[in-house]
């Protein structure tokens, strides 16, 4: 297992690509190709790729793989096979894999799929019958990483649609221990594209040192393309 110095910044993105968004994930893994430096921060990739979707070139894979990100070098540390994406206890066990190993002074999960407001998030089409996350599953994974192992999300990232609703917010504020302190989502719908990676990683990497966390996540939102707002959850005041 790759294991790294503490850092800033540790960027954990859990990009589900086992439905028709398999060429849009795998297209956004590899623009962080481009990326030149990423000295004070760690990026760690879980992505998924569907066999019936799967983008034509040369690296010919299908399943569910943990890359590095370092550099612009895409360094594959785990093959997890055919996993099922849509299972809350994958997401769990991404997380705290990367809190684990890629250690650094604060943390950022990007979850990039289809949203769907209180329906659910994260489709997988890759067993015999498809699955799709429920929300209130979805927040139990991650406020689990708190309650179980005593780790913070600093910034939680939903690429996906309609995840700005209250009930949402709601739900990631009702435990008395909230494991997100801030969540960053779409003003309205997303992009099909979805969020511009190479650029949030230069983002964070360029303003790494900012102590404040509200001035950091200012910065954030006004390097990217979308209409984003950023909620405090805070369990008292919801």
């Amino acid at each position: 297992m790759h294991k790294n110095l503490k850092k800033k910044w540790t960027i954990l993105i859990y990009a589900d690509g086992n439905n028709e968004m398999e060429g849009i994930m795998y297209k956004s893994l590899l623009s962080c190709k481009k990326i030149i430096s990423n000295e004070d921060v760690n990026v760690v990739f879980e992505i998924g790729r569907l066999d019936n979707y799967k983008s034509r070139n040369s690296d010919d894979w299908c399943g569910v793989r943990r890359y590095h990100v370092d550099k612009g070098n895409l360094i594959l540390v785990e093959d997890l096979g055919k996993s099922n994406m849509a299972d809350p206890n994958n997401l769990y066990s991404f997380i705290k894999w990367g809190f684990e190993n890629y250690k650094s002074e604060h943390y950022m999960v990007v979850l990039s799929d289809h949203g769907g407001d209180f329906i659910g998030c994260f489709t997988d089409l890759s067993k015999n019958k498809p699955y799709i996350m429920g929300i209130p599953e979805m927040i139990e994974a991650i406020n689990a990483v708190r309650k179980n192992l005593g780790y913070e999300i600093d910034i939680l990232v939903l690429d996906m649609c309609y995840m700005n609703s209250i009930e949402v917010i709601y739900e990631l504020g009702q435990e008395k221990y909230n494991t997100a302190k801030t969540v960053i989502t779409y003003m309205d719908y997303a992009s099909y594209d979805g969020l511009n990676y190479e650029k949030l990683i230069s983002c964070t990497e360029k303003n790494s040192n900012v102590k404040n966390l509200r001035l950091f996540i200012k910065l954030l939102i006004d390097s990217l393309e979308f209409d984003f707002q950023a909620f405090e959850i805070n369990n008292k005041r919801l």
